[in-house]
């Protein structure tokens, strides 16, 4: 199938994780592109479970996070400590 290549959100979400090449660009799998980087981190854990020790995963996930966060703390002008009050239950990790 063309789509198990280069997969793209235009063919829709079910099984994209079966894909030979998930393609993050754009939207991606997000929902929001801010968060790209979250999900990509996302899938990786799940596709690497058992390969990539578990401690390291957590770790880039950590990372992911807070660059999200970075970039939305220049985007708004609220302070930083709300910005994360309010992401934390909003945005899965």
């Amino acid at each position: 199938m063309a789509n198990n290549f280069n997969r793209m959100d235009m063919f829709g979400q079910e099984d994209y994780l079966e894909a030979d090449f998930i393609h993050y660009a754009g939207k991606g799998y997000a929902k929001n592109n801010r968060r790209r980087d979250v999900q990509f981190l996302r899938d990786f854990a799940k596709l690497y479970s058992g390969i990539v020790h578990n401690k390291e995963i957590a770790q880039l996930q950590t990372n992911a996070w807070e660059r999200f966060l970075d970039t939305i703390y220049k985007k708004y002008p609220f302070p930083n400590w709300l910005i994360k009050l309010c992401s934390e239950p909003f945005v899965p990790r």
